[in-house]
């Protein structure tokens, strides 16, 4: 729990520093006003509004897995990678929100690791009846082989581990009473857990 409330005082650390260079910004678009290139003037806001809303985006109810999925999202962006996060379920019928954190966070580690072949990471959170549906995919290169402790190994020279958290996830979903299929198969990875909703503690 205290690992993923780190995560929101990092994002909040994120946060003020950008209000904290708000005057540098509009002094930065004065000078272009001043000089008449309006254009670059508005393309400079535009900017700005964009990495503002990057860094607080609202993916659910819940802040703390907001959290965990702005942070992973600056991650991914980092490292060249796009992550495409699709959420509409609603995550506050979920009891262990800290388990789910492990879920998504373990889940997106592991994928931004990979270093996906198309950069792309696809995330899903969405509900299929009365169960909340997770799916975390992304591409990989090289031979994929499952290790006796259900980790997946890499066969290529300069590889990492795919499977560094994976125990966590099992662990956090089966915490969750649910299910998850962990599969690597032609060129593509993917975590699917299903968890029921509104269960009984």
């Amino acid at each position: 729990r205290t690992g993923y409330y780190k995560e929101i005082e990092k994002e909040q650390v994120q946060i003020r520093k950008f209000k904290h260079d708000l005057m540098n910004h509009f002094t930065v678009v004065a000078t272009y006003l001043d000089l008449g290139e309006n254009d670059k003037a508005v393309e400079y806001f535009h900017k700005l509004g964009a990495e503002f809303a990057d860094l607080t985006k609202t993916y659910t109810k819940n802040p703390l897995i907001n959290a965990v999925l702005n942070s992973k999202y600056q991650k991914a962006r980092i490292e060249g990678i796009e992550l495409r996060i699709r959420a509409d379920a609603d995550t506050s019928a979920l009891e262990e929100s800290t388990d789910l954190c492990t879920l998504i966070a373990n889940s997106i580690d592991n994928a931004i690791e990979a270093m996906p072949s198309d950069r792309k990471i696809d995330l899903t959170l969405t509900e299929d009846g009365d169960s909340f549906l997770y799916i975390c995919t992304n591409h990989y290169s090289g031979e994929l082989k499952e290790g006796s402790d259900g980790s997946f190994a890499t066969t290529k020279d300069d590889g990492m581990n795919h499977g560094f958290g994976i125990r966590n996830i099992r662990e956090a979903v089966a915490r969750m009473r649910g299910t998850v299929e962990i599969t690597a198969k032609d060129g593509i990875f993917t975590v699917l857990a299903r968890i029921p909703m509104g269960r009984e503690a």
